[in-house]
């Protein structure tokens, strides 16, 4: 029997380190397009390239400072504030301007993950740069870490958060010497605010925009060959992720079996996420900002169930039930995004539990919103291989519903996908593509 000692007792490693030119900078991108924004307008930032340059997946962040004026007090930011204002997120390549990846909804995408993925602890540590609190709400309970009150007519504040996108989420460095192109839409007023009788946000101004990454310049010519040499002929391919939203519509009266078709063609998906949209006067923060158990189950009274299908195959095999197991609704929702080796003792989630059980008939305020939300594991196993997910390329995404009880309003569906990206670096031609 042969004997091994532990990595921890592993003496002989070489001793190594960087070449002596190498330097990390702070690199801050204000847009090419415009110096301040308002509604439905496009931020156009043109990340520069380097030849000896590479960009820290992890460290992009928007930065901007806002102004939001109306005739009185008592509007209201939705969701995560730093985010709420973006409609749509895209990156282009500079060389070809060909796009690699556009998301819509955004700030209702990233209000949705940092429901799922961080705790109430993490909001409130990063409360300041996320617009959280403020305008008098300085005393944080788990409600007010949602959103942000408007309390005077004209309010100015700043905010700083990461930014989510193919090349942020990349696995490895990403080269910049073909250039990236990242366009935010800002999104229109009715979809930002909440105005109460007798208050009405006229405008909001966004100025100091500016992308903020880290990039490491290597100026050694030996690392330009190894990584040359790393390449197939010149190419290299990173792995990525990235996320969609696309919604349906359920008209009210729906019984039964409904089945909610998704035409999304990803090679790749990890994770599916249901959203239910609120509806009506008493589900103030919209489509994308509320979301309710339609089912309407309550007392184990009602309820009904959910499941995904993909090319014939249910996920999960069994339904997921509201009446006979809501909390394996919650708890599936929880590892939704960890995939098969999640720590079950490790789920971060910032849902209060009267916010996931808001049904079709409940009532919701500004920081009391619907999270209600069904969301399912769908990756075959989370591995080092590039495409670990299921393939919707020749099959729609169905979500079927089963609705015992008739519901009374009509709804906005909309899904969720976290699918595997591939970036693919031409370092000669410095063009770039992507394989979803």
């Amino acid at each position: 029997m042969s004997v091994s000692i532990p990595k921890e007792m592993n003496y002989s490693e070489p001793m190594s380190s960087l070449p002596p030119s190498t330097r990390t900078i702070r690199m801050t991108v204000p847009p090419s397009n415009v110096s301040t924004a308002s509604g439905s307008q496009q931020i156009i930032f043109d990340l520069p390239d380097s030849v000896g340059g590479y960009i820290v997946p992890g460290t992009l962040k928007i930065n901007y400072k806002v102004n939001v004026a109306s005739n009185s007090t008592g509007g209201f930011v939705r969701g995560i504030p730093v985010y709420t204002f973006f409609n749509r997120s895209d990156v282009y390549t500079q060389q070809g301007s060909q796009l690699i990846e556009g998301i819509n909804q955004y700030g209702a995408l990233m209000n949705v993950l940092y429901a799922t993925k961080l705790t109430m602890s993490h909001r409130l540590g990063m409360a300041y740069s996320l617009g959280l609190l403020g305008g008098g709400s300085n005393t944080p309970t788990n409600v007010n870490l949602q959103g942000r009150p408007l309390v005077s007519t004209s309010e100015t504040w700043s905010m700083s958060a990461p930014l989510g996108n193919i090349l942020s989420n990349c696995e490895k460095l990403v080269p910049a010497r073909c250039g990236f192109r990242v366009v935010l839409t800002t999104d229109q007023l009715s979809n930002i605010f909440n105005n109460p009788p007798g208050d009405v946000v006229t405008a909001f101004t966004l100025s100091d925009i500016e992308i903020a990454y880290d990039m490491v310049e290597f100026s050694s010519p030996e690392i330009e060959s190894v990584v040359q040499g790393l390449s197939n002929e010149g190419q290299i391919v990173l792995k990525s992720q990235s996320y969609s939203l696309t919604s349906q519509a359920l008209s009210a009266g729906a019984n039964g079996t409904q089945t909610i078709t998704f035409n999304n063609r990803l090679s790749s998906i990890k994770s599916l996420v249901a959203m239910f949209g609120g509806s009506g006067a008493t589900q103030v923060n919209g489509s994308y900002y509320d979301s309710v158990d339609i089912t309407n189950d309550a007392a184990d009274t009602g309820g009904g169930s959910f499941c995904f299908e993909i090319a014939g195959k249910q996920y999960p095999e069994k339904p997921l039930s509201t009446k006979n197991g809501k909390a394996a609704v919650h708890s599936a929702l929880a590892d939704c995004w960890g995939g098969n080796s999640a720590d079950l003792y490790n789920e971060s989630m910032s849902i209060l539990p009267a916010e996931f059980g808001n049904r079709e008939n409940s009532t919701t305020d500004n920081q009391f919103s619907g999270k209600f939300y069904v969301g399912q594991n769908v990756e075959k196993l989370q591995t080092s291989a590039m495409l670990t997910g299921i393939s919707s390329n020749n099959s729609a995404i169905n979500l079927r519903i089963d609705l015992p009880i008739a519901t009374t309003m009509a709804h906005q569906i909309s899904l969720i996908c976290l699918y595997d990206s591939i970036l693919t670096i031409d370092l000669n031609s410095k063009q770039a593509s992507v394989r979803v």
